[in-house]
């Protein structure tokens, strides 16, 4: 009796294998054209996208355009020309956009858990401003 509760609620009973579901959802995902693909990242929030980019490794095969289109939703083209910019010494720039836009949501974080406000493109803007002129000290 007992060992008929444990299977049902592992799955065993129902014939439920969550791995296989977990295999057909991500090719349910990637079977999406791209571009719809991106509507959908773009309407979650940034730590969502970010879970969902981290559990879903059929994800890494996207194409970088889908990753320039979220930052470009994102953070606009203004902040990403002023970017492309800076010096690449003071940039440390990652070589991909979805390793910029991990960075930054990264740096995001770090500054909630800390009680900071998440910040803005002038924050960024103000803190390139900074870096520069100190380098030319």
């Amino acid at each position: 009796m007992e060992e008929e509760g444990m299977g049902a609620a592992t799955g065993e009973a129902t014939g439920f294998d969550a791995e296989a579901a977990k295999k057909k959802a991500a090719v349910c995902l990637m079977a999406l054209p791209h571009d719809v693909l991106a509507h959908v990242m773009a309407h979650l929030a940034t730590a969502d996208r970010c879970q969902l980019d981290r559990t879903c490794r059929a994800l890494a095969a996207l194409p970088l355009a889908v990753y320039w289109s979220l930052a470009l939703h994102d953070w606009g083209m203004a902040f990403w020309a002023r970017a492309c910019a800076r010096n690449p010494r003071d940039a440390r720039r990652l070589g991909s956009m979805r390793a910029e836009l991990v960075r930054i949501e990264r740096f995001q974080r770090m500054l909630e858990e800390k009680g900071m406000p998440r910040w803005t493109e002038d924050d960024f803007y103000t803190s390139w401003v900074a870096v520069a002129a100190r380098r030319t000290l």
